[in-house]
């Protein structure tokens, strides 16, 4: 699944500005789907993974602006997860997953790259 295109931008704020910039924000966001207002929070577990060279690592390091990154993601205690691919061009982000279910998360984290291929079969990175 390809998810669109976006732009991250970051910004210093210190704690005391936090409830304003989240009242301002309120009615503009959207409410996590994973979230609720009895357990707002939840646990996300990443797993990156990188070429033998760690390419991935030094284009980050390096501050390169066309860079990409592999990771597996799961939420809180789901048994599946993603496998993700997310690159950056200039400020332009952009994502694609790939649903696993547990035996395919599993084998990916022992070195599988049958769901790598698949993934990479849909969408060439870096074009």
């Amino acid at each position: 699944m390809q998810l669109a295109p976006r732009y991250e931008l970051k910004y210093w704020a210190d704690e005391s500005q936090l409830a304003d910039v989240l009242g301002r924000l309120a009615g503009l966001l959207v409410r996590d789907p994973h979230g609720s207002d009895v357990r707002p929070g939840y646990m996300i577990t990443s797993l990156y993974l990188d070429t033998e060279d760690f390419a991935y690592f030094y284009e980050k390091v390096e501050g390169l602006k066309i860079r990409s990154k592999v990771r597996l993601r799961r939420y809180d205690d789901e048994m599946g997860g993603f496998l993700e691919l997310k690159g950056k061009r200039k400020r332009r982000i952009t994502k694609s997953r790939l649903r696993l279910d547990s035996g395919a998360l599993e084998r990916t984290t022992r070195g599988d790259t049958v769901d790598l291929q698949r993934m990479s079969d849909h969408r060439r990175w870096g074009g």
